[in-house]
């Protein structure tokens, strides 16, 4: 029993030949095999876990880290031991952390920022559920972290094409009316005029007939950037 209580369940154990002593030796045979299969089941666990490339956070009913995957140090830079028993909201970003919840948490998707150690915030999508079980000690939740810094890149890259020009950076047709919109509304209140100045480029057409699209395109990036240079 001492040896198994170690961890050393391949050990034979030796046992007196009466029938109780067979009893107890297939008794302790059947107590083997069972933790030993419990044991490889654990680390069968802790493998799949730490496979995922989203990071994972086991967290008891009040939201205490019991347990966290590979990905969760790789990407925010603590170790495990620097994780376990702190709260969940520990890891949000300031910004986000008065607005957590646990409850909220495990019956919506949400997308926040996340903290790392040397002070960096990583935008993820978090999903929970509640894990239910009759021992105290399986009870909690399990939470899944993604990183969603390439989508939100995206999607303000495409929110930047519909509103300014990619060639000369700055706002196109649509952009500009609405800050136009935006100006007379605010004039308009204030009681002040508006000046609206309409800049028109001689033999522009010239220019792309004569030397090409391209260099057409750079005299468009150059007058922008003089405007840009003399205008607030």
């Amino acid at each position: 029993m001492e040896r198994l209580s170690r961890g050393d369940w391949s050990t034979q154990v030796e046992v007196p030949r009466s029938w109780i002593g067979r009893a107890l030796g297939a008794a302790l045979d059947r107590l083997q095999i069972n933790l030993a299969n419990h044991a490889a089941t654990g680390r069968a666990l802790d493998i799949m876990l730490d496979s995922m490339n989203d990071v994972v956070f086991v967290t008891s009913p009040d939201g205490l880290i019991k347990r966290v995957n590979l990905a969760a140090t790789q990407m925010l830079g603590w170790s495990q031991l620097q994780l376990l028993g702190r709260e969940l909201a520990y890891v949000i970003s300031d910004q986000d952390r008065t607005s957590f919840n646990i409850e909220q948490a495990t019956n919506e998707v949400l997308e926040l920022t996340m903290r790392t150690q040397f002070g960096q915030t990583i935008p993820v999508s978090l999903s929970g559920s509640v894990m239910s079980a009759e021992d105290p000690r399986f009870q909690g939740c399990i939470f899944v972290a993604r990183n969603i810094t390439e989508r939100k890149r995206a999607e303000r890259r495409i929110r930047y094409l519909a509103r300014y020009d990619t060639l000369t950076k700055m706002p196109n047709r649509l952009q500009f009316q609405h800050s136009l919109q935006q100006a007379i509304a605010r004039n308009r209140r204030a009681g002040r005029e508006l000046a609206l100045v309409y800049l028109d480029l001689d033999r522009f057409k010239e220019v792309n007939d004569t030397f090409g699209h391209a260099a057409g395109d750079r005299a468009l990036e150059i007058l922008s950037e003089r405007l840009n240079r003399k205008l607030p």
